[in-house]
């Protein structure tokens, strides 16, 4: 178990941050070690606002059913080299335990507590702090089952203020609707390039983290004065809400993932909080035009690169390549120019490969 992340001595970032993931300039994040997974930053008020729309109507176990039925098939992926090769108690399964463990600090997940588990009957395990229990429940028995080949029962009990063990349970079956992900874009590689990041000379992480904080007790990640909690998510957990909230709408005429980051992006902005960027805050769009900075804030959360932006009397021309997802990308822009331009703006979308335009007006 990771007790403390070694910093590096110029910009005080994790060192396994850059050891671990990646950000090209290209508007995407990548998780090195499984074969450059992209990832995507999430604030929790968003992702709040997200699973309590999605289960509103069925309740919290089909999310937690389509996530793990998610991590089973993109873990099968990245473990399909090791599987039948490796004992139950081997070094390697040890190892990948360890590996989560890990991950859930660095990528703001909380902090994973092993207290025993033994492979094909169960165990338990203490959450602290998890950013959303169901989702990181469903991330660890999601690996659990395909590494084991059998089905993994949860259950949680309170141990206090945001603290749950964990029981997981041996149940009979082991398989789950692989056809059903087989279709599903939970992959989305990065096609062009384009686009600058200043960045740490020694690490070479994006000098725009600076403004993060990383708690590895907790394993904890908050951005901004405010300490704005929010998570390294792995795209397919992104896609995967996406499936469950089509067709959902949040406030008015927005879909639910848009009206989710429009609603706590704009509460953010009126609270007048920064974002850990210089380019997102209130006094720059004040301004009626978004500022350079502003373009570095969507690249380092991974959420595309602005390669084009235009402003045509009160509307607003934005191309983005490499989105990581249409609809969110919607909500955010919609938020910056309505706390902007003070009004909502009507948005059309037309989408292509590799990069979709907005037009705000």
């Amino acid at each position: 178990m990771v007790q403390s992340l070694a910093r590096c001595r110029s910009c005080g970032l994790p060192g396994m941050l850059s050891e671990n993931v990646d950000w090209p300039s290209n508007g995407t994040m990548l998780l090195k070690r499984f074969k450059g997974m992209r990832m995507a930053m999430l604030d929790a008020a968003a992702m709040d606002r997200l699973y309590e729309g999605i289960t509103a109507e069925e309740g919290p176990e089909t999310f937690y059913r389509m996530e793990k039925g998610a991590t089973r098939f993109m873990a099968g992926r990245y473990l399909s080299g090791l599987k039948g090769k490796v004992s139950r108690y081997g070094v390697i399964k040890k190892r990948v335990l360890e590996g989560m463990e890990e991950l859930s600090l660095l990528l703001g997940m909380g902090r994973i507590e092993m207290e025993r588990f033994t492979p094909a009957q169960g165990g338990s395990m203490l959450l602290r702090k998890p950013i959303n229990v169901q989702l990181l429940t469903a991330g660890i028995t999601g690996v659990l089952e395909e590494m084991d080949r059998c089905l993994y029962r949860p259950g949680h009990e309170s141990q206090g203020e945001n603290t749950f063990r964990l029981r997981l349970d041996a149940a009979e079956g082991g398989d789950y609707d692989r056809d059903f992900f087989k279709g599903r874009p939970l992959g989305s590689p990065a096609i062009a390039n384009g686009g600058k990041l200043g960045r740490c000379n020694t690490c070479g992480l994006p000098s725009a983290l600076r403004g993060f904080r990383w708690d590895e007790i907790y394993g904890v990640v908050e951005a901004g004065a405010a300490h704005r909690r929010l998570a390294l998510l792995p795209l397919y957990t992104l896609a995967v809400m996406g499936v469950m909230a089509y067709g959902r709408k949040g406030y008015g005429t927005r879909g639910l993932i848009e009206e989710a980051v429009y609603s706590s992006t704009l509460e953010r902005l009126e609270g007048g909080e920064s974002d850990a960027y210089d380019g997102e805050n209130p006094g720059t769009l004040k301004g009626g035009i978004p500022a350079e900075g502003t373009w570095d804030a969507l690249q380092v959360r991974g959420w595309g690169v602005a390669s084009g932006f235009q402003a045509e009397g009160k509307g607003w021309r934005v191309t983005v390549t490499n989105p990581v997802d249409v609809n969110l990308l919607a909500g955010w822009l919609e938020a910056l120019y309505t706390f902007a331009r003070e009004r909502e703006p009507r948005i059309s979308v037309a989408e292509e490969p590799s990069r979709v335009n907005y037009l705000l007006e």
